[in-house]
């Protein structure tokens, strides 16, 4: 059984009773090339990428840029009606942007100074590593696997649904000059060329 996180494989362990040793953690790789960091926004800004809005916790992350006064956030990915309604009741909309799905997401990710991802749920969100592959520091959930490659401890937030935590480490987290090189670096240690070669490993493990 291949897992992609310690909390996927903690899952398996607790749900399921797989014997442990049947279990092979590999993580999510990341094209380092296409994502890479760039000129920043000219103002403060944030990004969450998501096509799921509950679950991806769209609505924690308005509710947190209100409490941001001069920061932008970015959405990528189609979230339908809800992201520009929620907006306009959390009463942000004027500094937030729509983007929809993008063929090249990295043009507006690599702008952004942080990124949010309160999810409720995630094995291993891609968008994390792709990120930090910008060098652009995430603030995310202990309910993402993704979360255990965070450069610090402090940039995952224990409850999906605390907008003022979020903000909080947002804040923080745009103004570490520390982050994006850090962040870079541990994407380059998981990139898509060593996640391919370790999941082969693991599936061809004992053959002879």
């Amino acid at each position: 059984l291949i897992v992609n996180s310690e909390m996927v494989r903690a899952g398996m362990l607790e749900h399921y009773r797989i014997d442990p040793a049947r279990i092979r953690l590999v993580r999510n790789g990341v094209d380092t090339a296409r994502f890479s960091p760039g000129p920043k926004a000219e103002h403060p800004t944030v990004v969450f990428v998501g096509a799921n809005p509950r679950r991806k916790g769209l609505k924690t992350a308005l509710s947190a840029l209100r409490r941001l006064p001069g920061v932008h956030l970015d959405v990528v990915g189609d979230v339908g009606r809800r992201g520009p309604r929620w907006a306009a009741q959390i009463g942000v909309s004027g500094r937030v942007r729509f983007h929809g799905n993008l063929a090249c997401p990295a043009t507006v990710m690599s702008k952004a100074h942080a990124m949010i991802l309160p999810t409720r749920y995630d094995a291993s969100a891609n968008v994390c590593l792709e990120a930090m592959a910008c060098g652009v520091p995430v603030v995310t959930t202990r309910c993402n696997g993704a979360s255990e490659l965070s450069p610090e401890s402090w940039l995952v937030v224990g409850e999906p649904s605390d907008a003022d935590a979020c903000a909080e480490v947002l804040g923080a987290a745009m103004v570490d000059k520390s982050l994006p090189k850090a962040c870079r670096g541990i994407a380059e240690a998981h990139g898509h060329d060593r996640a391919y070669a370790a999941l082969l490993d693991a599936i061809t493990e004992g053959d002879a």
